[in-house]
C-alpha cells in the first residue's frame, strides 16, 4: 500500500491506493455543498466513484511554559502578601487569650484577699528568712496554690497539703508510677498560647511550669539576715512591692492606687522540658514564680541565676551569680515587642519592650509616691 497527501482548499485529504495505482492522473474532484469531495477517475474507477470526507481540524488548548510560571509567581505574592496577615490575625488572638489568663488572675487575687483581710498570697514561702518566729519552719510553696479555689480548682486544693513541700507526697508523686498529684496537673490558665503549653518540670516530680508570675519590684530573689519585705539596692529607694518571701501584703498597704501597680506579667518557658531552667516553673519558690523590675521587660540584659539553673537563650539571656540570695529575673514573653501585664485594679495592659526603666520600676512598686507618665 502506499499513502499519497492531496491538498485541497486547504484540507489535507490521505488517501490510500493500491500500489499499481497512480491517482495523480485523470482524477476528477468534485466539491460536494455537505463539505466533501467525490473522486473519481476515468481509467481505474469507471464508473465508480469514491467519497472522502475532509479531515476535521484539531485545536489543542492549555497554557505554555511560560503562562504557568506568570500564574504561579502571582500566586506567590498573593501568599507573602497574605501570610503575615493571618499570623498577625493568629498573634492577636492569643495575645486575647494570654489577656484573659491574667484577667483572671487579677479577679482570682482579689478574691483571695476578701477572704483573707485584704491580704494577698505569699509570693512564696520557705525555711531561709533568719527573721521568722522562733520554732516555725516553713515549707516551700508558690502563691499558685493559694488561689486554686478562685480559678475554679478546688478540688486540687483540698488535695494539696501545706504542712510538706510542693514536690512531696501528696502535693507531688515521687515517681512515674504514681497518680498525678495535685501540683502535677497542667491547667490551660497556666500557660500562655504564645509559648509551650504543657510544659512542666524535667525531673520525676513532673511539677507543672507555666508563664505567669508575680512582682516582686525593684529588688532580688531574697536576703536571708533581713526582714521581709526588704531592699537589697542601694541605688535607689526601695518603693515595695505587692509580693514578698514568707510575707502577705494587704490591699491598704498599696497606697500608689492599685491602677498604678503591676501584680503579675510573665516570663518564657525553656524549649525544652529536659532543660534546667528555673524560669517558669512557677510552682518552685526560687526564680520561677516572680519578676523583678531591675531590667525592663524582655530585657537583653541577661537575668542572673545560679549555675545549673538556666538555659542562655537569644530570648531569655542569663548569666551566673553564685549567691542565689542576689538572683533575679525580669518579665519576658514571646508577644511581638512587650509583655502583658495585670494591675492591681484587675486591669492587663501590653507593655512595650521600650518602656522607661523608671517607670517600669515605678509600676513595679507599690509606696514609691511616683508620678507615672506613659
Amino acid at each position: 500500500m502506499k499513502k499519497s497527501s492531496l491538498k485541497l482548499d486547504s484540507i489535507s485529504l490521505n488517501v490510500e491506493t493500491i500500489a499499481t495505482i497512480d491517482i495523480s492522473t485523470n482524477v476528477k474532484l468534485v466539491k460536494r455543498g455537505g463539505g466533501g469531495y467525490l473522486f473519481k477517475s476515468e481509467n481505474y474507477f469507471g464508473d465508480n466513484s469514491l467519497w472522502i470526507s475532509p479531515k476535521p481540524h484539531r485545536f489543542f488548548f492549555g497554557f505554555t511554559l511560560v503562562e504557568l510560571l506568570v500564574v504561579i509567581a502571582i500566586i506567590g505574592i498573593l501568599i507573602a502578601l497574605l501570610l503575615p496577615a493571618v499570623q498577625a490575625a493568629r498573634e492577636a488572638a492569643r495575645r486575647m487569650q494570654c489577656t484573659n489568663h491574667l484577667k483572671q488572675y487579677g479577679l482570682a487575687m482579689h478574691n483571695y484577699a476578701d477572704v483573707n483581710s485584704s491580704l494577698l498570697p505569699y509570693g512564696w514561702t520557705r525555711d531561709t528568712v533568719a527573721t521568722h518566729p522562733a520554732g516555725v519552719v516553713r515549707t516551700r510553696h508558690t502563691w499558685v496554690p493559694r488561689i486554686w479555689p478562685f480559678i475554679e480548682q478546688p478540688a486540687l486544693l483540698s488535695e494539696y497539703n501545706f504542712n510538706v513541700h510542693c514536690y512531696q507526697l501528696p502535693n507531688s508523686r515521687q515517681a512515674a508510677t504514681q497518680p498525678l498529684g495535685p501540683a502535677n496537673v497542667k491547667l490551660s490558665i497556666y500557660y500562655c498560647p504564645c509559648d509551650r503549653p504543657g510544659a512542666k518540670w524535667r525531673d520525676v516530680f513532673d511539677l507543672a511550669r507555666g508563664n505567669y508570675c508575680v512582682n516582686f519590684g525593684y529588688d532580688r530573689w531574697c536576703d536571708n539576715t533581713k526582714p521581709q519585705p526588704h531592699r537589697f539596692n542601694s541605688d535607689a529607694v526601695w518603693g515595695g512591692a505587692p509580693f514578698a518571701p514568707n510575707t502577705n501584703m494587704s490591699l491598704e498597704q498599696i497606697t500608689d492606687g492599685l491602677s498604678n501597680t503591676m501584680f503579675l506579667s510573665e516570663q518564657i518557658q525553656s524549649a525544652r522540658d529536659s532543660d534546667s531552667d528555673l524560669r517558669g516553673y512557677m510552682q518552685n519558690d526560687q526564680l520561677g514564680s516572680q519578676y523583678m523590675t531591675l531590667t525592663g521587660p524582655n530585657s537583653t540584659t541577661p537575668d542572673e541565676l545560679t549555675s545549673g539553673n538556666y538555659q542562655n537563650r537569644r530570648e531569655a539571656p542569663a548569666i551566673t551569680n553564685s549567691s542565689i540570695f542576689r538572683n533575679f529575673v525580669t518579665a519576658r514573653s514571646r508577644h511581638s515587642g512587650g509583655v502583658n501585664a495585670c494591675y492591681g485594679d484587675g486591669s492587663v495592659k501590653f507593655i512595650n519592650n521600650t518602656i522607661s526603666l523608671d517607670v517600669w520600676k515605678a509600676i513595679g512598686s507599690t509606696f514609691g509616691g511616683e508620678t507615672l507618665s506613659y
